[in-house]
């Protein structure tokens, strides 16, 4: 049996096996919900059973043998049952004033891969990410079952992916950790590649200002480099859908327009020493009421408390308390309403 906890109400799933010879997929997919099963008649005992779940289907099996296994009925999604859950063998001689006696060998959980990597790495950085599992017996063994690593990138037995990546992109693999018994299990993994404008993080001076253009972000594409809301006049410069255009500016380049709330772009940076950093940031607006949110951390570390600056306050300092790598710096810039404006907003240069 595998549940989601102890609670009388708790979903889970269940093979079970009777003395009158049958065998039974039991679940209840939802807590508090009703109780249903798969019930095949007819077959001698004893009996191996196997429960197996993957992604939150749950399939149940009998054997004679160990070897041979047939299904018991169709898979169930019991998804309510979390990543962390309780297994266990169960026995019950459905009356409540009568002890049943049962005999259980031969008992085995299979590693389980928990949640596929949230971390985003930075190409031409360092990075370690490591894997994990539940269930089974401690200590796996790890490899890759299919599917290719970033480039630079390598997996070790102990489920640590390390390395510097050279690519950018969203890569998905397949692993199997095995544990100390034999006992396996596979899952997928993604790990997120994002990659400096021009190959190498933006060099910050301790003693000069630096520039860094809002044209210029990671490479890594949506959801990564970038998170563009509204296509308007998008692949100018760059063949993405980031909304550039032609800065009327003294020395040209590009703007960023047409923004809108929850929009935004990252750019990796690279800081000598610690220390406050001034944050300058070139903005219009057709709109009043509108403003842009600056955010900072450390490469493969979380998010630290961004700036939140109204227009038009143009400036926000930033402590930096480590030198190395950081990423993102996302510029998001919105306001609540267009007002018929031919666009909302724009981004430009940064020092």
């Amino acid at each position: 049996m595998i549940r989601e906890s102890t609670a009388p109400n708790a979903a889970y799933g269940a093979v079970l096996v009777t003395p009158a010879g049958g065998v039974a997929f039991q679940w209840r997919a939802t807590t508090g919900g009703i109780t249903d099963q798969t019930y095949l008649p007819g077959s001698t005992i004893p009996k191996w059973v196997r429960l197996a779940r993957s992604a939150g289907v749950f399939t149940a099996h009998y054997s004679d043998n160990g070897t041979d296994w047939t299904q018991i009925g169709i898979g169930q999604n019991l998804s309510a049952i979390g990543a962390e859950a309780l297994m266990g063998l169960a026995v019950t001689s459905h009356q409540n004033s009568v002890l049943t006696v049962s005999l259980i060998d031969n008992v085995s959980g299979t590693p389980v891969i928990a949640s596929p990597v949230a971390k985003t790495a930075t190409s031409a950085a360092s990075c370690e990410l490591a894997l994990s599992a539940t269930g089974g017996t401690p200590p796996y063994q790890w490899i890759i079952a299919s599917g290719s690593l970033p480039a630079g990138l390598v997996l070790d037995s102990a489920g640590v992916i390390f390395g510097t990546p050279s690519t950018a992109g969203r890569f998905s693999f397949a692993v199997t950790a095995t544990d100390s018994t034999g006992n396996s299990g596979s899952g997928t993994v993604i790990v997120p590649v994002v990659a400096p404008y021009g190959g190498a993080p933006i060099a910050i001076s301790p003693t000069q200002p630096t520039t860094i253009r809002v044209s210029d972000y990671d490479f890594g594409g949506e959801g990564l480099a970038y998170h563009a809301i509204n296509a308007i006049n998008p692949g100018l410069y760059r063949p993405d859908g980031v909304n550039l255009e032609e800065s009327q500016d003294i020395g040209g380049g590009y703007s960023l327009g047409w923004t809108t709330e929850g929009q935004w772009t990252g750019y990796t940076v690279s800081v000598p020493a610690a220390g406050n950093y001034d944050i300058d940031i070139r903005t219009a607006s057709g709109a009043s009421g509108g403003c842009f949110v600056s955010k900072l951390a450390r490469s493969g570390r979380p998010e630290e408390p961004g700036q939140k600056k109204s227009h038009p306050s143009l400036s926000s300092r930033t402590e930096v308390g480590m030198p190395g790598p950081h990423r993102p710096s996302r510029m998001c810039d919105w306001r609540p309403a267009c007002n018929g404006c031919a666009w909302c907003s724009k981004l430009g240069d940064t020092t």
